[in-house]
């Protein structure tokens, strides 16, 4: 379901909850659940896997956990006998296609109920202590079979979109810019230039590369920045240490050189995304970057 009938669909479900709208419910576990019912099921359909569309914010509103930012297409999937031990079996067993629930529990019984991950340091703006307002839209249950159909279109549905979002940003580059490297889809400009001392240093610090750098999407969302004016040091002898796209960056220019560049998920973090810095699948990334030392 798209990001726009998401949202249709949420506020049709405020806008009518007077008919749709139950009593809050509680669970065994005590936790406290409002729930949008907007449609009936099937309660005993295969449930081998189960997707939802998944938020979750501290009390002061930051973002904890996002699908739209960390999950396939917005689809955070997962199997549903995973769930159970969540603790919340008694909800899903109820949710059907549509459902919306939401709830406040503990950051550390949604990241190892959900995640099945005993540490919260993976997760952004959250400690064991919080507590998390979680919004939960039910998407589907799926068998293997209907599993695999709908992973496949998701899929290619985020593959034809970044394609499409690269190719809008190099037409608009290309009339914007001259000059533009280009290496496969990753496409870039040097828009500063600086001088460095040249000096000869010791050899244990030309081991390792220096950049300074911040990481958006496509948006401008800001995903990464190099705090200050610290640098960060990659070694050299280490292959996996830096993005493959950034390998193309620093080989390809010079020292003191500050560039743009529009990098497709290929050369970033790819089919999986990255969790920690809430970046979905196939998701391509705006750098800023600036050579200090290579």
């Amino acid at each position: 379901m798209s990001r726009v009938k998401f949202l249709l669909s949420f506020l049709i479900i405020m806008g009518c909850q007077t008919n749709h709208y139950k009593d809050s419910i509680v669970l065994d576990n005590g936790v406290r659940v409002k729930f949008f019912e907007v449609s009936t099921c099937d309660k005993n359909q295969d449930k081998r896997y189960a997707n939802f569309n998944i938020s979750a914010k501290t009390k002061n509103g930051k973002l904890v956990f996002s699908s739209k930012y960390q999950s396939l297409e917005s689809v955070s999937s997962f199997y549903y006998d995973s769930l159970l031990a969540f603790g919340m079996g008694e909800l899903f067993e109820e949710l059907c296609e549509g459902d919306s629930v939401l709830f406040s529990i503990p950051s550390e019984m949604f990241i190892k109920g959900i995640f099945h991950n005993n540490s919260t340091i993976k997760f952004k703006s959250v400690n064991e202590t919080d507590s998390l307002d979680v919004f939960l839209k039910f998407i589907s249950f799926n068998n293997d079979f209907d599993q695999y159909n709908f992973q496949q279109q998701l899929i290619n549905r985020a593959k034809k979109k970044e394609a499409m979002m690269i190719s809008e940003k190099r037409n608009e580059w290309s009339n914007k810019y001259l000059d533009i490297f280009n290496y496969d889809d990753l496409f870039s400009i040097k828009v500063a230039q600086s001088h460095y001392d040249l000096t000869e240093k010791p050899d244990s610090v030309n081991d390792f590369i220096a950049i300074n750098y911040l990481i958006t999407d496509l948006n401008d969302r800001e995903i990464y920045k190099t705090k200050g004016n610290l640098n960060e040091y990659y070694d050299k002898s280490l292959n996996d240490q830096l993005l493959d796209g950034f390998k193309i960056l620093v080989d390809h220019y010079s020292i003191g050189d500050s560039i743009v560049a529009i990098m497709p998920s290929k050369m970033a973090f790819g089919k999986r995304g990255s969790l920690v810095n809430m970046i979905a699948p196939y998701t391509p990334l705006k750098v800023c970057l600036k050579i200090i030392q290579k």
